[in-house]
């Protein structure tokens, strides 16, 4: 049984792929997700109430017939704490945030202290990145039980002949450049710094696509510039993908992100913050600049005009996801780890 707490992000993704697979393997799998949005067609999927006892009386009665219980972000953790002490226990940590998110030191130490009995409680702790293993490590905070499974994406299917239409469809011309920034509009993806940086480009033939919702939704509709088209959340991922250019990342903190991993495989050149996860991910196959820091960002971007340069950014960036984040390795490890866990117990 896997325990996320909503539909949208990385971690939730993660998760449907992983009961995919595993239904593929001859297990049986439900996903239970707090509210009540679709995480996908094809998962079995299972509403989780809002209200705290009866989340609780809901969990317990969905994990009777359980064998492993797989907890994907802190929250989701938080919610099923007492069960991972009781079940064979999988918490994958999707990003550190109780960690890294800026805050007075009590809110900080509050999460230190949440994550350190979150890594107490659950038989094993995956982090999706080796940066963040190393984080646990240096804060004090990992243990034997801790282990690195890197997230991974399905090979997206572009198809040769969908870049005009899909450009027509947002009224983006050929000759301009199309920067794409793939996320959710919060705190952590850095959207309101993406704004910042097409502000900065408003006077070069340069539009930048936002695709995503969230909290900051409101926000970025009241501050988008002539040159940002706000799409709002979007599942035709792969189409935004044909029409881009460009992928903009501006994460303030990130594990590893899928929409990263994803345009990498795409075959689209790349600008990224230079934090933990993204440098993890893109290596030398793309361009990563500090986070936050608006000029070297308009910069990088508009160094990419050079049709070349875009080329060979995005060759180097699908080679290097299709020789480091196979989705077939990601899926064996977690197979791996979840036999582990039978067999130690016995069964």
């Amino acid at each position: 049984m896997h325990v996320v707490q909503s539909a949208a992000g990385g971690g939730p993704r993660c998760a449907a792929l992983l009961a995919r697979d595993a239904r593929r393997r001859g297990a049986s799998v439900v996903v239970v997700v707090g509210g009540e949005e679709r995480l996908a067609p094809d998962v079995d999927q299972v509403p989780l109430p809002s209200a705290p006892l009866a989340r609780t009386r809901a969990l317990r009665s969905h994990l009777a017939a359980t064998d492993i219980l797989h907890v994907h972000g802190t929250r989701a953790a938080t919610w099923a704490l007492p069960f991972l002490r009781t079940k064979r226990s999988v918490a994958t940590l999707h990003g550190l945030h109780p960690l890294r998110r800026p805050g007075p030191f009590p809110v900080r130490a509050a999460g230190w202290a949440l994550v350190r009995t979150i890594v107490a409680a659950a038989d094993a702790v995956v982090c999706v990145s080796e940066a963040d293993a190393h984080e646990l490590a240096r804060r004090r905070l990992g243990s034997p039980n801790v282990r690195v499974i890197q997230n991974a994406v399905p090979r997206p299917q572009l198809r040769a002949d969908e870049r005009a239409t899909a450009r027509e469809e947002l009224g983006v011309a050929e000759g301009c450049l199309l920067v794409l920034f793939l996320g959710r509009l919060e705190e952590a993806k850095g959207p309101l710094t993406a704004l910042a940086i097409a502000r900065r480009l408003e006077s070069e033939d340069v539009t930048v696509a936002v695709a995503g919702g969230g909290e900051l939704a409101h926000e970025l509709a009241q501050l988008a510039g002539p040159n940002v088209l706000l799409l709002g959340h979007r599942s035709d991922t792969e189409r935004l993908l044909a029409a881009a250019d460009v992928v903009l990342n501006t994460s303030r903190w990130e594990g590893l992100s899928l929409g990263l991993l994803e345009a990498m495989w795409a075959g689209r050149a790349i600008v990224a913050s230079d934090v933990e996860g993204n440098a993890e991910a893109i290596g030398c196959a793309g361009i990563l600049v500090p986070p936050d820091e608006l000029d070297p960002f308009a910069e990088a971007v508009l160094s990419l005009r050079d049709d070349r340069k875009r080329a060979d950014l995005g060759r180097a960036a699908a080679a290097r996801v299709e020789e480091r984040f196979s989705i077939e390795r990601m899926m064996d490890e977690h197979a791996e780890l979840y036999e582990a866990l039978l067999s130690r117990s016995g069964s």
